[in-house]
């Protein structure tokens, strides 16, 4: 990624998934894979709740709450005493999330995490899993953040790294580069799933925000696919970014998406991913 310095203004990002787009098609797509999306990531929000420690009668902020998966997880592990917030740009997710968090100590809110006006110092933590890549203008966004943070507060965040490194994601796209429309390449410094992929420029973003004590944690597992091709094709099919790409082919477009992702499955039917896990303190 580009130096913060030099990246675009805000005004100039026209990313692939930024505000407009999870408040329409985007999020419509993704509330209709929330289940899968809790399913392939949720290791890593365990690795963010690992990395917060004892969460016990604390007051968390949900950033990219999505389908309430981690709000719910989240208020299970605060208790009675503890709250959840979780917020979403997107209102088709948060239909998802009423459901899930129904019963726990949690409030819901629809709005866009840089610009919502919280109460200063009203969390004790902020959490987030995947949800602040498509930031508009991350520098404001963390700096909003902090500010809703009390001193000494913590931040813990999962982000994917540069493309290259998730497999999981791209190449079940490049299997589909031509038969159907692919989200077109985002500019630097743009919303988009790999803009925090830097560690060095997203260490520089929080730091202009106020956040200090910045650590990140590079965290490696193997997905293992279904041996027999075509059935490893149909896991490809109920991925994120494929669904997001293509949502209730007809049969035949059906079969010709699963032949070429059976075609770019590999021989050992196995791919490793890999994300990044940023903590700091308010």
């Amino acid at each position: 990624m580009d130096d913060p310095s030099t990246a675009p203004t805000p005004s100039d990002r026209r990313g692939w998934q930024g505000l407009p787009e999870w408040q329409g098609e985007v999020g419509r797509r993704w509330a209709a894979a929330s289940a899968t999306a809790d399913d392939q990531f949720g290791r890593l929000s365990d690795a963010g709740y690992r990395a917060l420690g004892d969460l016990g009668d604390l007051h968390v902020l949900d950033v990219g709450c999505g389908s309430g998966g981690t709000t719910a997880q989240l208020a299970d592990l605060v208790g009675p005493q503890g709250s959840v917030v979780g917020i979403d740009p997107s209102a088709e997710v948060l239909v998802h999330a009423v459901r899930a968090t129904a019963g726990r100590n949690v409030r819901l809110v629809h709005g866009d995490a840089q610009t919502h006006a919280f109460a200063e110092g009203a969390f004790d933590v902020v959490f987030s899993r995947l949800g602040v890549m498509f930031f508009e203008d991350p520098v404001a966004a963390f700096a909003n953040l902090h500010r809703c943070t009390r001193t000494g507060g913590r931040l813990a965040f999962t982000c994917w790294p540069v493309r290259e490194l998730v497999p999981l994601l791209i190449l079940p796209l490049r299997a589909l580069a031509g038969l159907v429309p692919l989200p077109p390449s985002a500019p630097p410094g743009s919303p988009n799933p790999f803009s925090l992929g830097d560690v060095a420029a997203t260490t520089a973003i929080l730091e202009r925000a106020g956040w200090r004590e910045v650590t990140v944690e590079e965290l490696r597992w193997q997905v293992d696919l279904p041996q027999d091709a075509t059935a490893a094709a149909h896991t490809w099919l109920t991925t994120i970014p494929v669904t997001l790409s293509v949502m209730d082919p007809d049969r035949e477009t059906r079969a010709e998406l699963l032949a070429a992702l059976a075609a770019a499955v590999p021989a050992s039917r196995r791919v490793e991913q890999v994300a990044l896990s940023f903590t700091a303190r308010a």
